[in-house]
């Protein structure tokens, strides 16, 4: 923070520090025997103000009758100084631009520098690289006075890239709409109706804008000094304080570097986001399924009610009735209201008989179902968080003993009787999902036909 010694004892304003070199080197001969000090001049650039150089604890001061140059800041009027090492002025400068529409003299001073030809300790009143006044000079006289400084392109270049990079974020999540934003609307209550189908056309452009982003924010982050050349030749224009540093040797900004450590975790973000749709199953976890031979001969063995004590321990009568030997195969379903019963080649009748009297054995009282694969077909599936979705609100359905979805073919199996009023309530839980349905394909087996005339089954009917 400055303070009041810092201030100009004539006009007031902030002065600027110089070091004894630059002082003693420009004023007149018979003054400089007058400095004592090693250091702590402060150089004043305001117009109109007669000081130049003033010490904060001294009275003593320089004025610019007293240097050897002119201080183009402080005396107006031909010639303007703005180059003390090589001699331009700004009237040769406003020339150049008015007979040539451009000035070549900023390229010529950045030359000679590159090669040690700079004076600027010596000869500039401020001290510094006269590269700065220069470039002002020119955008003064072609009228480009916002073009930025160095420092200010590269500020502008790390915020662009900040953006771009949430950019890469916001195209990556639109290309995994179809899939995620089903599954929240859903999840909150909401309707998702024509949701998946409407991004999943825009999926592919999506996509490949988020790679073309990404590609920018790369470019953005690393992309190299533009030439081994003195800061603002072949770049943005220098200012004073940089205009002499060599650009390959500055290294990257302090925001460059936050885009590159923020590039990495975008660009995993990126490609979690756009392959989401691929294994966003295997995340949420898919409804469980019962598929088994869809030619084999299926029963379903469902509880009375809910205080039934198949529900409490049916995992044990699943092994029980696994060890018939007309049942090949014995699951509890999802939740535990009830079991999948795969019955072995033979006769179908005898293993219901077998399994009535499993069951009359355990006391258990239930339904014994036939139930076949019930395809129906649904539309708007595109990825497989479709699949798990329409999968958990079929297993909901009472009477449901088997669910597969495939996506791709658009597929719903549902082992199940075969009654109206099951497919009723199937169709209604599809739909509750904002998807459409087909007519369903019903095949009648011959088990099917065989048991229709008996019914629902207890334990009771053979006591």
């Amino acid at each position: 923070m400055s303070t009041q010694h810092e201030l100009c004892p004539e006009c007031g304003h902030l002065g600027k520090a110089v070091g004894r070199r630059t002082v003693e080197s420009l004023l007149r001969p018979e003054i400089r025997g007058s400095l004592q000090a090693d250091d702590g001049f402060w150089f004043c650039r305001t117009p109109g103000c007669s000081i130049v150089y003033f010490r904060a604890d001294s009275a003593r001061s320089y004025t610019v009758d007293d240097l050897r140059v002119r201080v183009g800041q402080k005396q107006p009027g031909p010639p303007t100084p703005v180059c003390y090492c090589f001699g331009h002025t700004e009237e040769e400068i406003m020339d150049q631009v008015r007979d040539t529409g451009a000035c070549a003299i900023a390229a010529e001073i950045a030359a000679k520098v590159r090669v040690g030809d700079c004076a600027c300790e010596t000869e500039n009143p401020e001290g510094t690289c006269c590269l700065g006044n220069v470039r002002r000079a020119m955008k003064l006289a072609t009228g480009d006075e916002g073009a930025p400084s160095i420092g200010a392109a590269r500020s502008k270049a790390g915020r662009t890239g900040l953006w771009v990079q949430a950019g890469v974020l916001m195209t990556a999540l639109l290309a995994s709409a179809c899939c995620w934003l089903p599954l929240a609307l859903v999840g909150f209550g909401a309707s998702a109706v024509g949701a998946s189908a409407f991004f999943e056309e825009y999926r592919l452009p999506f996509a490949l804008l988020t790679l073309g982003l990404l590609g920018v924010a790369f470019y953005l982050s690393y992309r190299p000094a533009r030439g081994s050349t003195v800061a603002g030749v072949s770049g943005a224009p220098a200012t004073a304080e940089d205009c002499c540093t060599v650009a390959g040797d500055s290294g990257p900004s302090r925001l460059q570097r936050w885009n590159r450590i923020l590039l990495w975790p975008v660009t995993a973000g990126a490609i979690a986001l756009l392959l989401f749709p691929d294994y966003v199953a295997s995340l949420i976890g898919s409804a469980p399924t019962a598929m088994g031979r869809e030619d084999a001969i299926n029963l379903l063995v469902l509880p009375l009610s809910e205080g039934d004590e198949l529900v409490e321990r049916p995992a044990d009568l699943a092994i029980e009735l696994g060890n018939l030997k007309s049942v090949a195969l014995s699951e509890v379903l999802p939740g535990g209201h009830g079991l999948r019963l795969e019955l072995a080649e033979g006769d179908p009748l005898q293993a219901q008989a077998d399994v009535l009297a499993v069951l009359q054995g355990q006391q258990v009282i239930a339904n014994l179902v036939p139930a076949e694969w019930i395809r129906i077909p649904v539309t708007g599936m595109t990825c497989e968080a479709c699949a798990v979705t329409i999968a958990d609100a079929v297993w909901r359905v009472d009477g449901v003993g088997g669910v597969v979805v495939d996506a791709d073919d658009g597929l719903l199996k549902v082992l199940a009787e075969n009654e109206p009023f099951l497919l009723r309530a199937v169709a209604d839980a599809v739909v509750a999902t904002d998807y459409g349905i087909g007519p369903p394909e019903t095949p009648r087996s011959d088990f099917s036909q065989d048991l229709s005339g008996l019914g629902c089954c207890t334990v009771d009917d053979l006591q």
